[in-house]
């Protein structure tokens, strides 16, 4: 029960940074490029797993360890797997990222679209982590902190906010 709310409070905060986003008249950079995967043979994704954590306003981290399971203060939250795949603890699909770019639900619903460099459009609103590893685009009251060594982690990052927030798959 824990862990679903916490899940509904980063969704909330993501959410509300995105309304947020729309009138607030900040601009974040446009993402790079429509192919936001590294394509791998079959133009499929090709995801290097690195080790980082999402820490809300609360400090409340969601943490990704070097082969992509996630956990929350509360227990396990899912998994990433290479291919781009996002799944439950139990396995079950929760979403995707897709080789153009393009992250989906479980249904294939377009959620989202990730660039190279981890930003992010959902629909007509942009997201990005900047140099300090603050979300920007979001709510200010709903902080949301990257932590990570490596600059690759944004992407990876971006995949679990975005899955963690609009996705309407079980938590």
């Amino acid at each position: 029960m824990n862990n679903r709310r916490h899940v509904a409070q980063l969704r909330m905060a993501a959410v509300v940074g995105v309304i947020v986003l729309a009138g607030c008249g900040s601009q974040a950079p446009s993402p790079s490029t429509a192919n936001t995967g590294t394509a791998g043979k079959n133009g499929e994704v090709h995801l290097t797993l690195i080790t980082f954590q999402l820490e809300d306003a609360q400090g409340r981290p969601l943490t990704m360890s070097a082969v992509g399971v996630i956990t929350s203060p509360q227990g396990p939250w899912g998994r990433v797997h290479e291919d781009g795949t996002v799944t439950s603890p139990d396995g079950a699909l929760r979403g995707k990222l897709l080789p153009t770019g393009s992250v989906v639900d479980a249904q294939g619903s377009e959620l989202a679209t990730i660039a190279d460099d981890g930003s992010a459009k959902v629909g007509a609103k942009e997201l990005h982590f900047d140099a300090d590893g603050k979300l920007v685009g979001g709510d200010p009251s709903q902080a949301m902190q990257l932590r990570a060594t490596d600059p690759g982690a944004r992407r990876i990052a971006m995949l679990v906010l975005i899955m963690a927030e609009l996705s309407p798959t079980k938590q």
